[in-house]
Protein backbone atom coordinates (compact mmCIF):
# COMPACT_ATOMS: atom_id res chain seq x y z
CA UNK A 1 0.00 0.00 0.00
CA UNK A 2 2.71 2.62 0.88
CA UNK A 3 4.59 1.55 -2.23
CA UNK A 4 1.35 2.49 -4.09
CA UNK A 5 1.25 5.82 -2.88
CA UNK A 6 5.11 6.33 -3.24
CA UNK A 7 4.71 5.57 -6.63
CA UNK A 8 1.72 7.29 -7.38
CA UNK A 9 2.97 10.87 -6.01
CA UNK A 10 6.12 10.62 -7.92
CA UNK A 11 4.18 10.26 -10.85
CA UNK A 12 2.53 13.66 -10.29
CA UNK A 13 5.95 14.92 -9.23
CA UNK A 14 7.26 13.95 -12.61
CA UNK A 15 3.93 15.78 -14.33
CA UNK A 16 4.89 19.02 -12.83
CA UNK A 17 8.33 18.76 -13.29
CA UNK A 18 7.81 17.83 -16.80
CA UNK A 19 5.08 20.83 -16.80
CA UNK A 20 7.37 23.68 -15.24
CA UNK A 21 10.17 22.61 -17.82
CA UNK A 22 13.28 24.99 -18.24
CA UNK A 23 12.58 28.56 -15.56
CA UNK A 24 12.06 31.24 -17.83
CA UNK A 25 12.98 34.90 -16.39
CA UNK A 26 11.86 38.15 -18.10
CA UNK A 27 15.03 40.19 -18.96
CA UNK A 28 13.23 42.77 -20.61
CA UNK A 29 13.11 46.65 -19.57
CA UNK A 30 10.09 48.36 -21.18
CA UNK A 31 10.35 51.22 -23.08
CA UNK A 32 7.81 53.74 -22.68
CA UNK A 33 9.15 56.20 -25.14
CA UNK A 34 8.09 54.78 -28.73
CA UNK A 35 6.72 57.13 -31.14
CA UNK A 36 3.30 57.13 -30.67
CA UNK A 37 2.32 56.26 -34.19
CA UNK A 38 4.70 53.30 -33.76
CA UNK A 39 2.88 52.58 -30.11
CA UNK A 40 -0.38 52.69 -31.63
CA UNK A 41 0.21 50.10 -34.08
CA UNK A 42 2.38 47.92 -31.91
CA UNK A 43 -0.95 48.16 -29.33
CA UNK A 44 -3.53 47.54 -31.93
CA UNK A 45 -1.67 44.96 -33.82
CA UNK A 46 -1.35 42.75 -30.25
CA UNK A 47 -4.83 43.03 -28.95
CA UNK A 48 -6.50 42.29 -32.25
CA UNK A 49 -4.45 39.40 -33.02
CA UNK A 50 -4.77 37.31 -29.84
CA UNK A 51 -6.04 34.28 -29.52
CA UNK A 52 -9.69 34.51 -30.65
CA UNK A 53 -10.71 33.41 -26.39
CA UNK A 54 -9.55 36.66 -25.35
CA UNK A 55 -9.69 38.67 -28.56
CA UNK A 56 -12.08 41.62 -28.04
CA UNK A 57 -15.02 42.57 -30.55
CA UNK A 58 -13.40 46.23 -30.89
CA UNK A 59 -10.63 47.94 -29.20
CA UNK A 60 -10.27 52.03 -29.62
CA UNK A 61 -7.14 54.30 -28.39
CA UNK A 62 -8.55 57.77 -27.19
CA UNK A 63 -6.64 60.43 -25.79
CA UNK A 64 -8.50 59.60 -22.27
CA UNK A 65 -8.72 56.50 -22.48
CA UNK A 66 -8.38 52.27 -23.88
CA UNK A 67 -11.80 51.13 -24.71
CA UNK A 68 -12.39 47.64 -24.75
CA UNK A 69 -15.29 46.18 -26.23
CA UNK A 70 -17.10 43.16 -26.51
CA UNK A 71 -19.80 43.88 -28.28
CA UNK A 72 -23.40 44.50 -27.62
CA UNK A 73 -25.94 42.53 -25.73
CA UNK A 74 -29.73 43.07 -25.93
CA UNK A 75 -31.62 42.14 -22.69
CA UNK A 76 -36.04 41.77 -22.55
CA UNK A 77 -37.41 44.35 -20.34
CA UNK A 78 -40.08 42.31 -19.07
CA UNK A 79 -38.09 38.87 -18.08
CA UNK A 80 -34.38 40.11 -18.21
CA UNK A 81 -33.36 37.52 -20.12
CA UNK A 82 -30.57 38.14 -22.84
CA UNK A 83 -32.31 37.97 -26.48
CA UNK A 84 -28.99 38.33 -28.56
CA UNK A 85 -25.43 38.89 -28.18
CA UNK A 86 -23.56 41.26 -31.03
CA UNK A 87 -26.96 40.88 -33.01
CA UNK A 88 -27.33 36.66 -33.08
CA UNK A 89 -30.51 36.02 -31.35
CA UNK A 90 -29.92 33.56 -28.39
CA UNK A 91 -33.54 34.04 -27.19
CA UNK A 92 -37.07 35.08 -27.62
CA UNK A 93 -39.12 36.88 -25.28
CA UNK A 94 -41.85 39.69 -25.51
CA UNK A 95 -41.79 43.15 -23.91
CA UNK A 96 -39.39 45.78 -24.72
CA UNK A 97 -35.69 45.25 -25.33
CA UNK A 98 -32.73 47.02 -24.35
CA UNK A 99 -29.05 46.95 -25.84
CA UNK A 100 -26.25 47.57 -23.72
CA UNK A 101 -22.24 47.88 -25.02
CA UNK A 102 -20.32 45.51 -23.30
CA UNK A 103 -17.19 47.72 -23.23
CA UNK A 104 -14.84 48.27 -20.36
CA UNK A 105 -13.00 52.00 -20.07
CA UNK A 106 -9.16 52.10 -18.60
CA UNK A 107 -8.16 55.80 -18.15
CA UNK A 108 -5.08 56.70 -18.51
CA UNK A 109 -5.42 59.15 -15.13
CA UNK A 110 -5.82 55.39 -12.99
CA UNK A 111 -2.93 53.44 -14.63
CA UNK A 112 -0.42 53.10 -12.17
CA UNK A 113 1.95 50.29 -14.16
CA UNK A 114 2.20 48.58 -17.22
CA UNK A 115 3.72 44.98 -16.38
CA UNK A 116 5.22 41.87 -18.63
CA UNK A 117 4.44 38.60 -16.60
CA UNK A 118 4.96 35.32 -17.03
CA UNK A 119 1.96 32.75 -16.89
CA UNK A 120 1.45 29.11 -16.67
CA UNK A 121 -1.82 27.58 -18.76
CA UNK A 122 -2.09 23.75 -19.24
CA UNK A 123 1.71 23.16 -18.43
CA UNK A 124 2.63 25.31 -21.47
CA UNK A 125 4.47 28.56 -20.63
CA UNK A 126 2.41 32.39 -21.55
CA UNK A 127 3.50 35.73 -21.38
CA UNK A 128 0.74 38.51 -20.55
CA UNK A 129 0.64 42.44 -20.74
CA UNK A 130 -1.87 44.16 -18.14
CA UNK A 131 -2.67 47.51 -17.01
CA UNK A 132 -2.02 47.86 -13.14
CA UNK A 133 -4.49 50.38 -11.85
CA UNK A 134 -5.71 52.10 -8.68
CA UNK A 135 -8.03 49.45 -7.35
CA UNK A 136 -6.94 46.39 -9.85
CA UNK A 137 -5.69 45.11 -13.55
CA UNK A 138 -7.02 44.41 -16.94
CA UNK A 139 -4.83 41.58 -19.51
CA UNK A 140 -4.53 43.35 -22.73
CA UNK A 141 -2.45 41.04 -24.16
CA UNK A 142 -1.97 36.74 -23.85
CA UNK A 143 0.82 35.05 -25.95
CA UNK A 144 2.92 32.07 -26.20
CA UNK A 145 5.77 34.50 -27.88
CA UNK A 146 7.93 36.47 -25.35
CA UNK A 147 9.08 38.97 -28.75
CA UNK A 148 5.47 39.76 -29.15
CA UNK A 149 4.60 40.16 -25.83
CA UNK A 150 7.79 42.50 -25.62
CA UNK A 151 7.01 44.60 -28.35
CA UNK A 152 3.18 44.95 -27.10
CA UNK A 153 4.44 46.00 -23.67
CA UNK A 154 6.37 48.59 -24.91
CA UNK A 155 3.35 49.92 -27.17
CA UNK A 156 1.09 49.75 -24.14
CA UNK A 157 3.08 51.25 -22.10
CA UNK A 158 4.21 54.47 -24.55
CA UNK A 159 0.66 54.89 -25.57
CA UNK A 160 -0.21 55.54 -21.87
CA UNK A 161 2.53 57.31 -21.07
CA UNK A 162 1.98 59.74 -24.24
CA UNK A 163 -1.66 60.33 -23.39
CA UNK A 164 -1.30 61.03 -19.68
CA UNK A 165 0.49 64.02 -20.02
CA UNK A 166 -1.22 64.79 -23.16
CA UNK A 167 -2.96 68.13 -24.40
CA UNK A 168 -4.84 68.69 -27.50
CA UNK A 169 -4.18 71.09 -30.18
CA UNK A 170 -6.58 73.73 -31.10
CA UNK A 171 -8.28 72.65 -34.68
CA UNK A 172 -7.65 74.59 -37.45
CA UNK A 173 -10.24 75.70 -39.71
CA UNK A 174 -8.79 74.46 -42.54
CA UNK A 175 -8.43 70.79 -40.43
CA UNK A 176 -12.50 71.05 -40.06
CA UNK A 177 -12.94 71.76 -43.73
CA UNK A 178 -11.26 68.34 -44.75
CA UNK A 179 -14.47 66.80 -43.34
CA UNK A 180 -16.91 68.60 -46.26
CA UNK A 181 -19.64 66.74 -47.54
CA UNK A 182 -18.04 67.05 -51.00
CA UNK A 183 -15.49 64.68 -50.81
CA UNK A 184 -16.28 60.82 -51.35
CA UNK A 185 -17.60 58.93 -48.23
CA UNK A 186 -14.71 57.14 -48.31
CA UNK A 187 -12.01 60.63 -47.77
CA UNK A 188 -13.96 61.94 -45.38
CA UNK A 189 -13.73 58.96 -43.01
CA UNK A 190 -9.99 58.61 -43.53
CA UNK A 191 -9.72 62.90 -42.92
CA UNK A 192 -11.77 62.48 -39.82
CA UNK A 193 -9.14 59.42 -38.76
CA UNK A 194 -6.22 61.35 -39.26
CA UNK A 195 -7.22 64.10 -37.24
CA UNK A 196 -8.79 61.49 -34.07
CA UNK A 197 -5.24 59.54 -34.34
CA UNK A 198 -3.57 62.89 -34.40
CA UNK A 199 -5.46 64.15 -31.31
CA UNK A 200 -6.76 67.05 -32.83
CA UNK A 201 -10.58 65.56 -32.40
CA UNK A 202 -12.01 63.47 -28.92
CA UNK A 203 -13.20 59.84 -29.55
CA UNK A 204 -16.90 61.10 -28.87
CA UNK A 205 -16.32 63.62 -31.35
CA UNK A 206 -14.76 61.17 -34.15
CA UNK A 207 -17.91 58.84 -33.44
CA UNK A 208 -20.50 61.50 -33.71
CA UNK A 209 -19.01 62.52 -37.07
CA UNK A 210 -18.47 58.80 -38.79
CA UNK A 211 -22.05 58.38 -37.80
CA UNK A 212 -22.95 61.18 -39.84
CA UNK A 213 -21.13 60.40 -42.71
CA UNK A 214 -22.18 56.66 -43.08
CA UNK A 215 -25.77 58.26 -42.22
CA UNK A 216 -25.43 60.68 -45.51
CA UNK A 217 -25.45 63.51 -43.32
Amino acid sequence: MTKSIFNISAFFMLIIFIGCGKKVVISHEINSSLPIKKARENTEKCVFSQHRQWKVSDFIITDKCLIFSDGTITRNSSSGIATSLNGVAIGSSGGTSRTKNLETRIYYSAIKDVKLDLWSRKFKQWYTVKLITDESFYYVYRTRSLEKAEECADGVASVVAYYKNYTPPKVTEDEYKATKPSLKIEDRLSKIKFLYENGHITNEEYLEKRKKILEGI
